[in-house]
């Protein structure tokens, strides 16, 4: 009966979440966009800024079509390379082709995300009101809207990445119940990095990498600091990593680019050598996507200038920026100047209230590392979130497309944050008790 309480509860929160998404979503383009601001539509009902959902949701309307008038076996989960136009197409079959259609499966893939983080703070915090708040950031902040009411790859993708992280979370709990506990953690991870390949297959290797290195720590640290190591805690930990590189070693089998740069190296006798061409090669790649921003950004005044990294030196120089921007863009003078559209322009005014409260939340980021120094979870969302929030501060210079991509990332370190400003209200007040006593 205690379980069954505890699962209601827990689907009530859901649904709220998705309640709350689903009615912002349709307030959003029912009402708001058509009604005060129709300039900034374009004929299909999407934001004339957001030229990718346009894009995606053309493809699908295509296939869709193409399968009422074949069979399914016209379906292709990838047309044209997009995996939203793929589901949206499977949806448009029944629905016909609006997007508005998209909405439940946008809003319950967002309420799925909230609810995910406010458990991996649940366990943090052990305080289920206070993970909440932590939680808020991430749900409420209205530029989450940009993909929740429209059609884009950011929500599915966020949902895979805070899988992973809890089911990290969820592994490495003291819970009773081995195989039951391994298989939820296990099945979160591998979910987690499938969404991942569906959506952002360039993010699955540095994702995957960084679960393996996690597997490699973690079974270390409990080694030298957990009794009754292997029974109880290498073990989940040791099994993760043996089935994580049979991810590897399946999605390397589907990499191409991978398979090329190891045949490069075992082809020829200098090793050193080719080792250095491939990785110049690797920072002329970077390079390019990077400029490939500018290239898009058009006439936009909201990127940071080019860079050419050219040796690792470059790399290096740049670090202390991709940092700063990765945290803390766009700045003060940002908030307030126009951008290419009119919708932008209403952004960065949003833009600018999100980020006063993640300068606020950010303050307390370290406290909470320091605090929770001996805590596993903490380490897990570091090490998940602080390298993928560095690599996209080096990949993406329009920093509105940083804003965006970065929102996952950023949020969990503000919720972090927000716990770390609850456990020092906490402690203050246990010392100012004291000392009244």
């Amino acid at each position: 009966m205690k379980i069954t309480l505890k699962n209601n509860k827990l689907f009530s929160l859901w649904f709220f979440y998705f309640l709350y998404t689903a009615a912002a979503a349709v307030l959003v383009q029912l009402i708001i966009l058509p009604l005060f601001f129709p300039q900034w539509l374009n004929p299909e009902g999407f934001l004339e800024s957001l030229l990718d959902s346009r894009v995606f949701h053309l493809t699908a309307r295509d296939l869709a079509e193409k399968i009422k008038l074949t069979d399914w076996s016209a379906w292709e989960l990838f047309p044209q390379g997009h995996a939203p136009s793929g589901i949206a197409a499977a949806l448009y079959v029944f629905t016909g082709s609006s997007y508005l259609s998209l909405i439940p499966l946008n809003a319950a893939v967002h309420a799925f995300s909230a609810l995910l983080l406010f458990l991996s703070f649940r366990i943090i915090l052990r305080e289920p009101r206070k993970a909440f708040f932590c939680a808020a950031p991430f749900f409420f902040f209205p530029s989450s809207a940009i993909w929740y009411s429209q059609l884009h790859k950011d929500g599915f993708f966020i949902l895979g990445f805070i899988m992973i992280i809890y089911g990290w979370i969820r592994l490495l709990q003291p819970d009773k119940g081995f195989l039951a506990k391994f298989i939820r953690g296990s099945a979160f991870i591998c979910a987690g990095l499938f969404l991942t390949w569906l959506m952002r297959r360039y993010l699955l290797l540095p994702l995957t990498f960084l679960s393996l290195l996690l597997s490699v720590l973690i079974s270390a640290f409990l080694f030298f600091r957990s009794r009754n190591v292997f029974v109880l805690k290498i073990k989940p930990a040791v099994t993760v990593c043996v089935i994580l590189l049979l991810i590897c070693f399946l999605f390397f089998n589907y990499s191409d680019e991978l398979k090329s740069d190891i045949s490069c190296l075992k082809k020829v006798e200098n090793i050193t050598q080719d080792t250095q061409q491939l990785a110049h090669s690797k920072l002329i790649k970077l390079t390019g996507m990077r400029n490939g921003f500018i290239t898009t950004a058009g006439k936009s005044n909201y990127y940071v200038e080019y860079v050419d990294f050219t040796n690792f030196a470059s790399v290096g120089n740049y670090f202390l920026k991709a940092i700063t921007l990765g945290f803390l863009s766009p700045f003060p003078g940002q908030w307030f100047i126009h951008g290419t559209f009119e919708a932008n322009t209403l952004m960065r005014r949003v833009a600018g209230f999100e980020m006063v409260v993640t300068y606020i939340s950010l303050i307390f980021l370290p406290y909470a590392v320091w605090v929770w120094r001996k805590r596993l979870e903490i380490w897990i969302i570091l090490l998940f979130c602080l390298p993928m929030l560095i690599l996209f501060s080096y990949v993406v210079c329009n920093i509105g497309t940083l804003y965006r991509m970065r929102y996952g990332f950023l949020t969990v370190l503000v919720g972090l944050g927000i716990a770390g400003a609850f456990q020092a209200h906490r402690d203050l007040r246990q010392k100012t008790t004291k000392k009244a006593s």
